[in-house]
């Protein structure tokens, strides 16, 4: 199996698993939670995947002068177009068939992935992932292990 077939099948579980949490929940508005979610966490995910990357290439080092409002020139195209492909890839996942095939694909698999991980796994990325690359960078100190 390519990895591009692995990572498809890992978001088709987790549009499944937090599509099932919302269904049942609020069956009204399942599918734009579902959208806003899987939004919301890839997002969250890109964030550790650039700090890796850059503290490999460290293609980016932040200038004496940081422009305060570069997270936004960046963060908000962003949010619009994961909403946008999300919205076009899960509306389809989550038709009438769609969401039997997505059943049939993993009703019988064991729920390897706890609910609550899924839905605590953005705030670890956006919050622990910044602070442990702080650390090993050296762009973050910590007062008690100091001299």
């Amino acid at each position: 199996m390519h990895l591009k077939n692995k990572m498809m099948m890992i978001l088709d579980y987790l549009i499944y698993r937090v599509f099932g949490y919302f269904d049942k929940k609020n069956p009204s508005k399942a599918k734009s939670n579902t959208i806003n979610f899987i939004s919301i966490f890839e997002g969250t995910v890109l964030v550790p995947i650039f700090l890796i990357f850059n503290g490999i290439t460290k293609i980016y080092s932040t200038p004496e002068n940081p422009n305060p409002s570069m997270k936004y020139y960046i963060g908000i195209p962003l949010a619009i177009l994961l909403l946008i492909l999300n919205t076009k890839y899960i509306k389809i996942k989550l038709k009438n068939n769609g969401i039997d095939l997505l059943n049939s694909r993993f009703k019988n698999t064991l729920n390897w992935i706890p609910i609550w991980l899924i839905f605590s796994s953005p705030i670890i990325f956006v919050f622990v992932c910044p602070i442990i690359y702080g650390a090993i960078n050296g762009t973050l100190s910590f007062p008690l292990f100091e001299k």
